[in-house]
């Protein structure tokens, strides 16, 4: 599994896992990945929580685009979409979460700037990669 956060922050801290190897279907994955991604999947609602304030957060694994194209070539991959309840801010930017506690909606509208977003990764990045390392050292 890889962690990107995404280039379009229209919800602060959203990520994508894709699978490091083709896997074009979710039921492939093999229990070892399940796992991998369960522990993934763990640290970064800890972690967000305590360092972005998200409330809670949305799971997606959505491969409808590939089937959009021509000839489809999907892979295993999965959206993080953080929720907040209360307002938080990044980069001097406000955002607020109008559709919390019910399904999220893509907001084009807001985007979050490019100093915001470096100060999310500086926010995550070394505890997710501390508790990541942590969790690999005990598992072996």
């Amino acid at each position: 599994w890889r962690i990107y956060l995404a280039d379009q922050q229209n919800y602060p801290g959203r990520c994508f896992i894709p699978l490091n190897r083709h896997c074009a279907r979710f039921p492939d994955l093999t229990a070892d990945e399940l796992a991998e991604f369960k522990t993934i999947a763990l640290a970064i609602e800890d972690i967000w929580r305590e360092k972005l304030n998200i409330s809670c957060g949305n799971w997606a694994c959505l491969m409808n685009g590939a089937y959009g194209k021509a000839i489809p070539d999907p892979h295993v991959h999965f959206h993080f979409i953080p929720r907040y309840k209360n307002q938080v801010t990044f980069g001097g930017m406000t955002f607020i979460d109008e559709n919390y506690g019910d399904h999220y909606e893509i907001q084009d509208a807001w985007a979050l700037n490019t100093q915001g977003r470096a100060e999310i990764v500086d926010l995550v990045k070394a505890p997710l990669q501390l508790r990541l390392k942590d969790i690999l050292k005990k598992s072996k």
